[in-house]
């Protein structure tokens, strides 16, 4: 019986804390502000994304109407930019085909997975 009287007591008392929750927002003004803002800028970005893949179906049927020889030219004048190449140093000879094995490297030549051989 003392046991069900606790039980009891402990469902009212989480009920009771559960009712003290407020769910409501107080400050629906800016919740809508900051809501007008996201929608903007995803409106935004999405007719960027449009525009910019508009551009690139333009400029592939420029390039695709043009004669071969004007390609050539095209292609002679603005040649693409490589923005992420990095870049290489110089092998000695023979020395990219060169190969110690990973199986019988000792555990105190640690470095050799950290070098840089093309130096």
């Amino acid at each position: 019986e003392t046991e069900l009287r606790r039980e009891i007591e402990e469902e009212r008392s989480v009920e009771d804390m559960l009712g003290d929750v407020n769910t409501d927002d107080d400050n629906e003004e800016e919740d809508y502000e900051v809501w007008k803002v996201r929608e903007l800028k995803r409106i935004k970005r999405n007719r960027e994304e449009r525009e910019t893949i508009e551009k690139e179906k333009m400029e592939l049927d420029r390039i695709r109407n043009m004669t071969e020889e004007e390609r050539r030219q095209e292609f002679r004048a603005n040649p693409k930019q490589i923005t992420n190449k990095a870049p290489k140093g110089k092998y000695k000879f023979l020395q990219k085909y060169y190969h110690r094995g990973a199986f019988f490297v000792s555990a105190e030549e640690e470095n050799t997975y950290k070098q840089d051989f093309s130096q």
